[in-house]
């Protein structure tokens, strides 16, 4: 009965199991192929990912590359910026320095403008007193006197007014000074150096005689030039000489002196002349007239007194050593010791005084 029963459950149950495995086995293929699919995907997603990390790698390593060069170049401007800082303040505390140094130096000498003014005026005068001493040179002098009234003058300090009344004073001397015509005696002068060779010495006819002019033969124009019976005279004259030889025996006339004591007798006397120039360019009167004298002996002792012209020759001489060639002198010292006092008793600086 058992048995019965079991054959007709079978049937049931093997009817009823058939689609749920056709399913299952779909399924399971359709499992199995979606994670075959999603497997392929996934392998290609992740070799995609290793591609673009790969990448990232290779950038971030340039881009550590870089930073490196560039913290490489700012710690190099770093060094730079530093020594650049230290050198500026090496120079400042050097230019302190010298502001320091200088300011000691400016301190010591004055701390007042009008003080430097005052010195340089001091330095215009004594030059204006040199000028005077030394050259008599007035222009000169007068130049430097007015150039210092005019730095007191731009100053317009009240306390210089005595300076320069005293300034002004010297000033009035100096410019009511008879002056020399200097460019005109040296054109006197120069006019009878040129004139020295027309003077005659003494037993010649002058500076240029020559005796062999004298004894020069007649030159056939000028046998053309004589009268018919001075023509016949010259030729019977030539026909007896060839009959009679008459042989000559002077010798020519010889200067009294030779060429070269008649230049050294010239240049003597350029020399002192020359001498008289350089006494009035210097305003030595001294040595002006003393040279005009000595140019007047020599000619006097060597030229024919007698000649015009060695007449005319001393007239200038002793007109010009009539002349003044040096001018009065005016002492400018009491002005000089007037600034000299003043830059005395001005007020001292703090570090002047210490």
């Amino acid at each position: 009965m058992d048995t019965k029963v079991e054959q007709k459950v079978k049937p049931a149950s093997t009817s009823k199991t058939s689609p749920l495995v056709i399913v299952a086995l779909v399924l399971g293929c359709g499992a199995l192929g979606y994670s075959l699919w999603n497997g392929v995907e996934t392998r290609q997603h992740f070799a995609a990912s290793q591609r673009q990390t790969s990448e990232y790698h290779e950038q971030i390593a340039q881009l550590s590359t870089s930073l490196q060069q560039q913290e490489l170049h700012l710690k190099t401007l770093v060094d730079n910026l530093k020594s650049t800082q230290e050198m500026q303040t090496q120079q400042q505390e050097l230019l302190t320095t010298y502001t320091n140094s200088l300011q000691k130096v400016v301190g010591k000498t004055s701390a007042d403008k009008n003080d430097f003014q005052l010195d340089e005026v001091l330095f215009l005068v004594r030059n204006a007193r040199l000028h005077l001493l030394w050259r008599r040179d007035v222009h000169s002098a007068i130049a430097l006197l007015e150039l210092g009234d005019e730095q007191l003058r731009r100053d317009g300090n009240p306390e210089w007014v005595p300076i320069r009344k005293s300034i002004a004073d010297d000033l009035a001397s100096l410019k009511s000074v008879t002056l020399p015509d200097t460019d005109g005696i040296l054109a006197k002068i120069n006019a009878l150096q040129l004139s020295l060779v027309k003077l005659p010495l003494i037993g010649s006819e002058g500076i240029g005689f020559s005796a062999a002019a004298a004894t020069a033969p007649t030159t056939p124009s000028e046998t053309h030039s004589q009268p018919a019976w001075r023509q016949a005279l010259t030729n019977s004259l030539a026909s007896l000489q060839k009959v009679v030889i008459i042989r000559r025996r002077e010798t020519p006339i010889t200067p009294l002196l030779a060429p070269e004591q008649t230049q050294l007798i010239i240049g003597r006397l350029q020399i002192w002349m020359q001498e008289a120039e350089f006494g009035l360019i210097q305003h030595d009167a001294a040595l002006y007239r003393n040279s005009l004298m000595q140019a007047k002996l020599w000619i006097e002792a060597h030229f024919d007194k007698a000649s015009t012209n060695t007449q005319t020759m001393l007239t200038d001489l002793e007109g010009l050593g009539a002349i003044d060639v040096s001018p009065e002198f005016i002492d400018i010292t009491p002005t000089q010791v007037l600034i000299e006092k003043a830059i005395e008793n001005r007020p001292k600086h703090k570090d002047e005084s210490a």
